[in-house]
């Protein structure tokens, strides 16, 4: 058991290292979920009324125990991040 944690732990730290991936993740989040806090946000603010309805019901769907978000944004990430490696890849190899 201890193999199988040391090597997927070695398999995934050089992701973590990655400020792409990170990058992918937050574009993902903000897709999902982030948009509708900073509507919130906005809404209250601003006193906008159908900012904060539409925001506060998404929120609370997104926040019920059978919403599958990650679901969604995990992939969601890692297509984006393979969409950043490969333009990366592009560039360099136009460089070369």
């Amino acid at each position: 058991m201890k193999n199988i944690i040391i090597k997927t732990k070695n398999k995934v730290i050089p992701y973590l290292k990655d400020f792409r991936l990170f990058l992918a993740f937050i574009i993902a989040w903000m897709i999902t979920n982030g948009w509708s806090y900073i509507m919130l946000g906005l809404g209250f603010i601003f006193k906008i009324k159908w900012m904060q309805i539409l925001a506060t019901s998404y929120l609370a769907i997104l926040w019920l125990p059978c919403t599958p978000e990650k679901l969604i944004t995990i992939p969601l990430s890692i297509w984006i991040y393979k969409r950043l490696k490969r333009r990366k890849e592009k560039k360099t190899n136009d460089e070369k």
